[in-house]
């Protein structure tokens, strides 16, 4: 056998085995909203779970911070954005939306920057330097204009890896 295809065979091998852990990674989605709800009262904000109605199909958490005026609600989402045609409804006139994910906050959507970011933590991940889990979920934050909360809490506790050893 020529030495080109023993690594072609065996980079068919690799990038299967790659493609096998990236699926194995979209089916591990949990629901965030206790985590969440966690996260938030380690901050000093009392949240709750709102369940999803008919004004939103989606499920939130919602907390009022001091100094914003009204609620903030805060929205698991796949990082796909596969619900962006619900943003507009679920964020509601009057109010601005965030996009956080791992440790970033984004002011707009961008679907290109966050499948970069899971990327790029995928591949530490991958090669055992990943300091988050790479759920593909993320976080679409609602709060009313002016409210700079999303910009000041570290959302990344979501997403980083449980501490083992030592």
């Amino acid at each position: 056998m020529r030495a080109w295809s023993i690594r072609a065979i065996f980079s068919v091998l690799l990038l299967g085995m790659l493609a096998a852990r990236i699926q194995a990674s979209h089916d591990m989605a949990y629901d965030v909203r206790p985590a969440l709800v966690e996260l938030l009262a380690s901050r000093g904000l009392e949240a709750r779970a709102v369940p999803a109605n008919e004004s939103s199909l989606l499920k939130a958490v919602a907390f009022e911070p001091p100094r914003c005026n009204g609620p903030v609600h805060v929205f698991p989402v796949q990082l796909n954005l596969q619900e962006a045609p619900l943003f507009e409804a679920a964020v509601g006139p009057g109010r601005e939306p965030h996009i956080a994910y791992l440790d970033r906050t984004w002011r707009d959507p961008d679907r290109l920057a966050l499948r970069l970011e899971w990327l790029k933590h995928k591949t530490l991940s991958i090669w055992g330097l990943g300091r988050y889990t790479t759920d593909t979920t993320a976080l679409l934050i609602a709060a009313p204009t002016g409210c700079r909360i999303a910009e000041s809490i570290d959302w990344s506790p979501l997403w980083r890896r449980p501490r083992t050893g030592s």
